[in-house]
């Protein structure tokens, strides 16, 4: 069986993403073109605007996200917004190992996988979790 997506949608605009992959939106914050924060604002109105079509946000986590582009860090992909699949445990939100029929719970800590995600990304703003 054969599902036809019939409304096409896609997230590029005229924000401080623009057309910038992650390398460039890295590159962007580090030079001072473009804040965390604003890299972070676009990233959250993307999201919101074609959520509604791919479902694809499990749980969002945007106040935290936007908390966390206000605080400095370093490191090569520092500011830059991204995003955490909800089949490894984030500390504070819900679980669901990828799957719609597992019961969510909250993670009481990190995995060991997201605390490596993390400190790769070192201040990477994950804000969300992404649906299986």
């Amino acid at each position: 069986m054969t599902t036809e997506m019939t409304t096409r949608v896609h997230a590029f605009g005229d924000d401080a993403l623009g057309d910038l992959d992650t390398v460039g939106v890295a590159a962007a914050i580090a030079s001072g073109a473009i804040s965390a924060r604003e890299a972070t604002e676009a990233a959250v109105r993307r999201a919101e605007r074609v959520n509604p079509v791919l479902n694809a946000i499990q749980h969002s986590d945007f106040d935290r996200g936007l908390a966390a582009s206000e605080r400095s860090a370093e490191g090569v992909f520092a500011g830059v917004p991204t995003f955490l699949k909800d089949n490894t445990d984030f500390a504070g939100l819900p679980s669901d190992q990828g799957s719609l029929a597992v019961k969510s719970r909250p993670a009481a800590a990190n995995s060991p996988f997201t605390d490596q995600f993390l400190y790769e990304l070192e201040a990477a703003q994950p804000f969300d979790k992404i649906q299986g």
